[in-house]
């Protein structure tokens, strides 16, 4: 007996590629069913609604402004920045350009006498915005893949990272989360604990297999929320081991 598979038309097209078909939000928000998540879902949807229903805080002049940059590497679509105050998502920008420099400092202008710290994931291709950004803005490059300052719970800093993201959206306070695409990436993370007991964040390949594409803004959301890791410094000299470069600016 054959199946017959349906394809979305019209509005839904755009959301099927962006989403794929296992995505709670795609099951809850354009087919109408009841929205299936992972037992070990990183972020549950409950916290991605409840933060896309509150309302930012007021404008302020003086309140610090965060911003997170995830690189888009060889074949992947976007470069994001997430730019934040406080708990509140400000303002979230996707570029698809090859050179995303211009756009990128366009972007992060307009906060400038506000903006205390950018963080990008300083390793790789990542590298080259880290040092451009340094000339105009504090910055500070992160290497995510290395051991976590706690090591005890998390196998390497990505996780200890999205894990401080995760406590705040289940704290309630997080806010202005209204881009539906980045709500759908957070929403499609996994994690689980390794045989010592350390939270460990799903592979962007294990994802791949299950058809999850890239999560850049999802990693540009938990770069914005990253503290301020300058303050800190390393564990030893060795130089393959650093957690943050910090920009000359």
């Amino acid at each position: 007996m054959s199946v017959r598979i349906s394809r979305p038309v019209d509005g839904s097209r755009r959301k099927y590629k962006e989403w794929g078909p296992g995505n709670p939000l795609w099951e809850s928000r354009v087919l109408g069913l009841f929205p299936k998540q992972s037992q070990d879902a990183l972020i549950s949807l409950a916290w991605l609604e409840a933060a896309q229903q509150r309302q930012p805080a007021a404008a302020s002049t003086t309140e610090p402004v965060f911003a997170g940059l995830d690189v888009a590497g060889p074949g992947d679509a976007e470069t994001v920045v997430v730019i934040r105050r406080g708990n509140d998502v400000v303002e979230i920008r996707s570029i698809t350009a090859d050179d995303a420099r211009g756009e990128v400092l366009a972007t992060l202008l307009p906060y400038q006498r506000q903006l205390q710290l950018v963080t990008v994931d300083g390793v790789g291709i990542g590298w080259y915005l880290f040092a451009h950004l340094g000339e105009v803005f504090p910055v500070q490059g992160v290497n995510v893949g290395i051991p976590a300052f706690d090591r005890e719970r998390f196998v390497n800093l990505k996780a200890e990272l999205y894990w401080s993201l995760r406590t705040r959206f289940e704290s309630g306070d997080l806010g202005g989360l209204t881009d539906a695409k980045t709500r759908a990436q957070l929403a499609s993370l996994r994690y689980r604990h390794n045989a010592r007991g350390q939270v460990v964040i799903e592979s962007k390949e294990e994802a791949r297999k299950r058809g999850v594409k890239s999560p850049d803004r999802a990693e540009a959301m938990m770069l914005a929320f990253s503290p301020d890791m300058r303050i800190f410094g390393d564990d030893d000299d060795d130089e393959e081991d650093y957690r943050v470069h910090i920009s000359p600016y």
